[in-house]
């Protein structure tokens, strides 16, 4: 499998000098929560593009539930510590969906089932293309993500919109 990863590179002077004055822990919080919000938009994407199972389940089945692959979509936060950068994984479980998401993702070739082996291979019956769902996820939401991060980074360390003044004195002057 492999893995997309999508490189952030953004002008954040400023913010780093006010990350630089928090204490490790208070920072490592801070980039986790901005980029928690930059997952949940790459997640709200993903989940609005996996395609989901409409047919009935059979006893004999081996397949996932409908609607376990969008419910097994996910975010994944961290930080490294060796290269001093932070990561957003979005995705399903390695052990519910990530096969089921891989090969809708990718496509797969159907087999006969118990049929010929022909030099080692059972013979194709036919090739069944990819969806490219995640992909199409993360190309309609990587700009709003990348919003998401700043706009949360800026919240928080005080420079957003939402940010108060510097000088939040409470006092008043009567004339």
């Amino acid at each position: 499998m492999t893995e997309d990863t999508v490189d952030l590179v953004v002008d954040t002077r400023e913010l780093e000098a006010a990350l630089e004055r928090l204490s490790q822990r208070a920072a490592g919080q801070v980039m986790r929560d901005a980029l928690q919000a930059a997952g949940n938009v790459l997640l709200d994407a993903v989940v609005d593009h996996t395609p989901e199972r409409t047919d009935e389940e059979t006893p004999e089945g081996t397949s996932l539930p409908p609607g376990i692959l969008k419910a097994d979509m996910h975010t994944q936060v961290g930080l490294s510590k060796k290269t001093g950068t932070g990561f957003v994984k979005v995705g399903p479980s390695k052990d519910i969906g990530g096969l089921v998401a891989y090969r809708q993702e990718n496509g797969w070739t159907l087999t006969e089932h118990g049929g010929k082996v022909t030099r080692g291979r059972r013979n194709p019956i036919r090739d069944i293309p990819g969806k490219h769902f995640m992909a199409a996820a993360f190309d309609e939401s990587a700009e709003s993500a990348v919003d998401a991060f700043c706009e949360a980074l800026q919240d928080i360390l005080g420079y957003g919109e939402n940010a108060r003044p510097e000088n939040n004195s409470h006092d008043v002057e009567f004339g």
